[in-house]
């Protein structure tokens, strides 16, 4: 017996995509409440990172995405086009064997009565 049936079907079924958006401002709230609790603002919150960002890159990182936003992702795609081995009138046939000449003949000549 192979086991698939106990797998218990799709892991992620009913948690993909997106959260619901009561979800999300149930947890921004939380965050407003606890940054407003060890802060006392949230003014006080950003002036703390801003103070933390004088000497960490990633607090001033953070201070600048929430300042003017995440820039914009960029991906880089290099597509390869396929080129062909040998060029048409290139290909070395006068190193090939009597016997693989033979073969490529046949298949030429297969190829020519089934068109």
């Amino acid at each position: 017996m192979d086991g698939r049936k106990n797998n218990g079907g799709h892991s992620t079924k009913g948690y993909a995509g997106r959260k619901p958006k009561e979800d999300e401002n149930r947890i921004r709230g939380l965050s407003i409440n606890a940054l407003e609790t060890i802060y006392g603002s949230e003014e006080a919150a950003f002036e703390h990172i801003a103070e933390q960002a004088k000497d960490s890159f990633p607090h001033l990182k953070l201070l600048i995405e929430y300042a003017y936003g995440k820039p914009k992702e960029t991906k880089n795609i290099n597509t390869q086009v396929e080129q062909p081995l040998f060029v048409e009138d290139e290909f070395p046939y006068d190193k090939l064997s009597t016997e693989a000449l033979k073969e490529i003949a046949d298949i030429y000549n297969e190829i020519e009565r089934s068109n």
